[in-house]
């Protein structure tokens, strides 16, 4: 059975056989390869072609160009010539006329590799069979499509399988002649042409998670709401906002509408020592309020009031004549507007409360060297209003 060799330091020269020379034309005779009863089939690494694939007038071959990063193909090249000339020196008496030395066999031996480009490449001329003019060579691509010779050029990467026929036996050389058997074009490999970085995959804290998810739909129910009551009642809106006129107060409250904590106390100071001894510290004084600020805890969202209870109607005791009347969804929207105002008012006036103690007890004690923020220039705005 016909087997494909990989030309690796593995590769078990024992089993290549070479058999006794028979006469060719030309007055020339061959020495043929056989391994394993077969003919010796070989794949070589990827190479390129030093100018595609060329043809002459009586025949067809292609330089095979593989790099000095090939040693193991190089090296098993080299170790094919050891071995050669180690078997026709033991045969030298049987197959040739006159005494042959090694130096002599040595120095007729053709080597079929090439140096070229001060070692960069070597070069391995493989002849190409050729039926009645044409060539007998199978090129395909990667996707097994077959592929015209022509299309090959100097930057074609390809594969191929290589047959080691035998040593052609001249007057004056011994040369190891290779024939292509079949051949494959590679795609090349641009791996810049598209991003590759890859970026570090960030752990995220499960807590801060769910906090996120917590806050996140109130927030989509202020905003749903805000802009379902501004797309129907602009008219309205409009007209309590420019001319700053409360709505009437005509709409009966809710029972779902929560009251605003009115236990909100004013921080005051104890007396005249703690102030003298705390001066040091009045910078932390926008933190503070910060912690205690009235705008907490006393906005909260509209829920549903627990005194709600579920009744049960008898249909059959309903009588026609009886109307039910829903509120409409506008006067609920415009309840909870006028509620919402209402509560930023009492926020406003504890704020404001708040920064009058603060602004005089600054005046009281003459607590001149204590630098202004712009908050207080906020709190100003909103006295002058």
């Amino acid at each position: 059975m016909e087997e494909i060799f990989e030309p690796n330091d593995q590769f078990s020269f024992e089993k290549l056989e070479l058999v006794k020379p028979v006469s060719v034309a030309g007055g020339n005779f061959f020495i043929r390869f056989i391994a394993n009863n077969s003919p010796l089939y070989i794949q070589p690494p990827k190479c390129i072609t030093k100018q595609g694939i060329i043809r002459g007038t009586k025949r067809m071959y292609s330089d095979l160009m593989f790099t000095n990063e090939n040693p193991s193909f190089i090296r098993w090249m080299e170790n094919l010539e050891t071995h050669c000339q180690q078997i026709i020196y033991n045969n030298r008496n049987s197959w040739f006329e006159g005494d042959l030395e090694m130096h002599d066999i040595e120095n007729y031996f053709t080597s079929p590799m090439k140096v070229f480009k001060s070692g960069k490449f070597y070069i391995v001329r493989s002849n190409i069979s050729l039926v009645l003019g044409k060539s007998t060579l199978k090129i395909y691509d990667e996707e097994e499509n077959e592929v015209q010779p022509e299309t090959i050029t100097d930057e074609t990467p390809v594969m191929t399988i290589l047959e080691f026929q035998g040593i052609k036996c001249s007057a004056r050389s011994f040369q190891i002649e290779i024939e292509v058997k079949q051949m494959m074009v590679l795609k090349p490999r641009k791996l810049f042409e598209k991003c590759i970085i890859k970026t570090p995959i960030i752990n995220v804290n499960k807590q801060a998670y769910h906090n996120q998810l917590d806050i996140i739909p109130s927030t989509i129910v202020d905003d749903t709401i805000e802009n379902e009551y501004n797309a129907t009642t602009s008219d309205k809106s409009d007209d309590i906002l420019e001319n700053n006129i409360e709505p009437n107060d005509d709409v009966s409250q809710q029972n779902f509408i929560p009251d605003v904590p009115t236990n909100y106390v004013v921080p005051t100071i104890s007396d005249t020592t703690n102030v003298e001894t705390n001066n040091d510290n009045l910078g932390d004084e926008p933190e503070n309020i910060r912690e205690h600020s009235p705008y907490e805890n006393t906005i909260e969202q509209p829920r549903l009031s627990s005194d709600l209870q579920e009744v049960d109607f008898n249909l059959e005791e309903i009588s026609n004549d009886d109307l039910i009347q829903i509120k409409k969804r506008n006067d609920v929207y415009y309840e909870m507007y006028k509620e919402a105002r209402r509560k930023a008012k009492i926020a406003r006036d504890l704020a404001l409360s708040a920064f009058l103690e603060a602004k005089n007890i600054k005046n009281t004690y003459m607590l001149d060297d204590v630098s202004e923020s712009s908050n207080d220039s906020d709190f100003e705005t909103i006295d002058n209003e």
